[in-house]
């Protein structure tokens, strides 16, 4: 066999005129269906990323709103419990026997109550603050027997979340919420000698 070397400039031309191909070699032809898939899973693993942080942020915001919400209810609670025990601390050391003992009492649980508890009006209907003070006579307090103050407080000025109604299909009617509508707490201390 006889080989005819061919010059360079002959080579390119010949080349040139042949169909490039799209990739240069076959590894290269590899790579890039790698990379496209490469593309087609991140695009899908963003969309699975971004269901799995709406179905975690909602919990995680359920969580939060029921964390504030419950301490919220705690520090009410612990200042009307702390209301009625100053409450029945003055009821029990009030040496005066004054038609208006009672006020007074109710006066000073309002002059002492932290600016989270409503005492703008007490002991009416609107009012979400109830104080009954027992018994209700200053003559009856007599050393040795007991004084109780009982404080009910309405809830609902402090929900974060309100209570729902939610009628059933059987027709019952549910109402929802974790508080209830009213907390009543009560403090009774035997009265000193006057």
């Amino acid at each position: 066999m006889f080989f005819v070397q061919k010059s360079p400039r002959q080579t390119k031309k010949a080349v040139s005129r042949r169909a490039k191909p799209a990739f240069r070699s076959h590894l290269a032809f590899r790579s890039h269906l790698a990379f496209r898939s490469h593309l087609a899973f991140r695009s899908r693993r963003r969309g699975a990323a971004l269901v799995e942080f709406a179905l975690v942020a909602v919990l995680f915001c359920a969580l939060l709103l029921g964390m504030l919400q419950f301490g919220i209810y705690l520090s009410v609670t612990n200042a009307l419990w702390n209301l009625s025990r100053e409450g029945a601390r003055v009821a029990a050391v009030q040496t005066t026997s004054t038609a208006n003992a009672d006020q007074a009492i109710i006066d000073h649980i309002k002059r002492i109550a932290p600016p989270t508890i409503d005492t703008k009006t007490v002991n009416t209907p609107s009012s979400p603050m109830q104080i009954s003070i027992t018994p209700t006579n200053q003559s009856a307090r007599t050393a040795g027997t007991p004084v109780k103050v009982e404080i009910t407080y309405d809830m609902r000025t402090k929900l974060l979340v309100p209570n729902f109604k939610i009628q059933l299909l059987n027709g019952e009617v549910v109402t929802t919420g974790f508080l209830g509508s009213n907390y009543t707490t009560s403090t009774t201390m035997m009265v000193e000698a006057n």
